[in-house]
This record gives structure tokens, sequence and C-alpha cells, in this order.
């Protein structure tokens, strides 16, 4: 399964407060998401290798890398 995050600005001179409640609950989930869960994807769109060689050189990285997932 293939999944696209296209990260998209906020149109100019748009009106959050004409949202209803389902859609700014998925925005502050996306802004949640674009904060806390895209550095996998940052870090591997720039050294794809970095994070294998690290996690295959030191057991406690491979521990501290579960546990900050």
């Amino acid at each position: 399964m293939t999944v696209n995050y296209c990260i998209m600005p906020q149109p100019q001179g748009f009106d959050c407060s004409t949202l209803i409640e389902e859609d700014k609950k998925g925005i502050e989930q996306g802004t949640q998401f674009k904060s806390f869960g895209t550095a996998y994807a940052a870090a591997h769109a720039t050294r794809p290798a970095t994070i294998g060689i690290v996690l295959s050189s030191s057991p406690l990285a491979l521990l501290a890398w579960f546990v900050a997932l």
C-alpha cells in the first residue's frame, strides 16, 4: 500500500471558524502528525542508510528507536 502525504498550507483569507467540529479535529490531528509523525520519512528522504547503519551497530540505539516509537 502506498500512502502520499502532501503538506498543504492554509489558503490565504480562509476563515477556520466556519469549519465543522469534525474538520477542526482532522486539522488538529494533521498538525500533530506533521510535528511528531514525519521524522522517519524525513530521515529516509535525506539519508536513507543512516538509520539502518546506526540500528545495526548498536543494541542500545535499537532499544532507543523502539522506545521512541
